[in-house]
């Protein structure tokens, strides 16, 4: 189970690769000229471009990755309103759960155990 840590780590990370992608598709001079009737594409750095795509899927590859172990994590904690909210509020109860999510998990209180003795 990954804990909290590894994932807030993992997501900042993730967010480096993602800025830096952006600054690469930027520096890369994106403004691209597509001639529709010759059907070419000029202008920018292909390799830049390129590198800044890389970088991008990593960074959205490493911050699916920490959503995903975060998810699993509070579903293993039987938090289920946590749970419940990451999907409905994509990113915010996301970010509110790096910054102070659950660390324990529910207690039960209503479970009746069963065919053991009394202590």
């Amino acid at each position: 189970m990954i804990s909290r840590q590894v994932t807030r780590v993992i997501f900042l990370i993730g967010c480096c690769f993602v800025i830096c992608a952006i600054v690469l598709d930027l520096a890369s001079g994106a403004h691209f000229h597509i001639d529709w009737t010759s059907k070419t594409i000029t202008g920018g750095n292909p390799v830049i471009l390129a590198l800044g795509a890389i970088a991008d899927f990593c960074g959205t590859t490493m911050i699916s990755v920490a959503y995903i172990g975060a998810i699993v994590r509070l579903i293993r904690l039987r938090r289920w309103g946590w749970a419940i909210a990451f999907p409905l509020t994509v990113f915010v109860a996301f970010i509110v759960y790096l910054i102070n999510g659950p660390v324990t998990p529910r207690p039960d209180t209503h479970i009746v155990k069963t065919g053991m003795a009394p202590s």
